[in-house]
């Protein structure tokens, strides 16, 4: 499908969608507060996710640290398969999909999670929705600035609105969204090995 194509599909099935504030279909709560530094503990039983451990466009979970915790204090901020993580703290306020990779995993308290309420919310389409130009610029509307940091309160996450078309229209704007995001990550990745390749011939002729 081609970009203009799906650009003009996305904008026509929203012009059909219904119009909800984000805590009207997904629950909303902070990630998990540490009183202490996070030291990686290869025997850990659960994944941490923090802000280091996002890729350089805030799109990916790249990596984590392992943890040993008492089960009872991080039961109910266990990440469930579709939650959403969202950066609230700082310049670059993007939500990304949990995609679970570990067995247990929770998300540091620089994040808030959203985790839609019930099967008619496509994760992957309310990711999206969250990073397009609109919602960014109505969330950063209401960013707070406490001292030297900037951050998104839960209040008004809650308070976005988000365009849901049927549970069918979703899922193709996610994956269009999904694919479009491979298909850059892949250009880029080529690219990057065009360029290497080139360096190095033109090394040899020197």
């Amino acid at each position: 499908m081609e970009l203009s194509f799906q650009i003009c599909y996305i904008c026509a099935e929203l012009n059909y969608a219904m119009n909800y504030k984000l805590q009207d279909i997904a629950e909303i709560f902070t990630g998990y507060t540490f009183r202490n530094a996070i030291v990686h503990e290869p025997d850990g039983d659960i994944a941490i996710i923090q802000l280091k451990d996002l890729s350089a466009d805030y799109q990916q979970i790249e990596s984590f640290n392992t943890f040993c915790l008492p089960f009872s204090s991080y039961q109910k901020h266990l990440l469930q398969p579709n939650d959403i993580i969202f950066v609230s703290k700082g310049l670059n306020n993007f939500a990304i999909q949990f995609i679970q990779t570990y067995q247990k995993a929770i998300a540091t308290a620089t994040f808030i999670i959203i985790r839609p309420k019930n099967n008619q919310i496509c994760s992957e389409y309310l990711t999206w929705y969250i990073n397009q130009p609109a919602a960014q610029e109505q969330l950063h509307s209401g960013k707070e600035h406490r001292s030297t940091v900037f951050s998104i309160t839960i209040k008004t996450l809650a308070e976005l609105s988000i365009e849901v078309p049927s549970l069918d229209k979703q899922r193709i704007i996610g994956k269009i969204a999904t694919l479009n995001y491979q298909q850059k990550t892949l250009s880029i990745q080529l690219a990057e090995k065009r360029k290497t390749l080139l360096d190095n011939l033109l090394t040899k002729k020197i």
